[in-house]
């Protein structure tokens, strides 16, 4: 019989502190979500399932992404734009050791 592992549907990741990361595998992408249209990316974590509200620079690097894709977002902190200041992300894609 197949056993079933269980993840719960937590709360959206909203980084606070530079470092701050979370990693998982993209299983859906939804545009125009929300209040604000903004992006929403959705992750397969180790222990539950997250959302992650996009920014333009995040959505601009998140466009190399596709579902299936691993993906570890880390929080580098707000930097000084042009205009206004702006949450700055690194991304990374996981890949998977050939055996």
């Amino acid at each position: 019989m197949n056993e079933i592992t269980w993840k719960k549907l937590s709360s959206p990741w909203i980084p606070e502190n530079k470092d701050d990361k979370i990693e998982g595998r993209l299983i859906k992408v939804e545009e125009e979500a929300g209040e604000n249209k903004s992006m929403l990316y959705h992750l397969e974590t180790e222990n539950a399932i997250r959302g992650v509200w996009g920014s333009a620079v995040l959505d601009q690097k998140m466009k190399f992404f596709e579902v299936g894709d691993y993906v570890k977002i880390i929080f580098l902190g707000i930097k000084e734009g042009g205009k206004k200041d702006y949450k700055d992300f690194e991304v990374f894609k996981g890949i998977k050791k050939e055996s």
